[in-house]
């Protein structure tokens, strides 16, 4: 799979709050469904945990780092390719 995530780092030098974007770019010919986790909930806020991203699209992800000392925490995005007719209906 073909994915961009920029920037795909950010050090964090501050207690203070801070708020970064990173492009999701799905460079693929097909949709993609991503995940967002971060290693610490209480400091960390996401505007999109899920969702899917079309063929050649893109989605600017928005993390807020709140105020409070620098630790070692991180998020990962995970991906996969998207397949509706593989989501079950209840």
């Amino acid at each position: 799979m073909k994915v961009k995530i920029e920037p795909d780092n950010v050090w964090v030098c501050s207690n203070e709050e801070m708020i970064v974007e990173h492009e999701i770019t799905n460079e693929n010919t097909f949709p993609i469904a991503f995940r967002v986790k971060v290693t610490n909930r209480n400091r960390f806020r996401v505007n999109r945990i899920s969702g899917t991203i079309p063929a050649k699209g893109n989605f600017v992800l928005q993390i807020r780092r709140l105020k409070g000392d620098p630790k070692s925490d991180r998020f990962d995005v995970e991906i996969l390719p998207y397949d509706e007719d593989l989501i079950t209906q209840d």
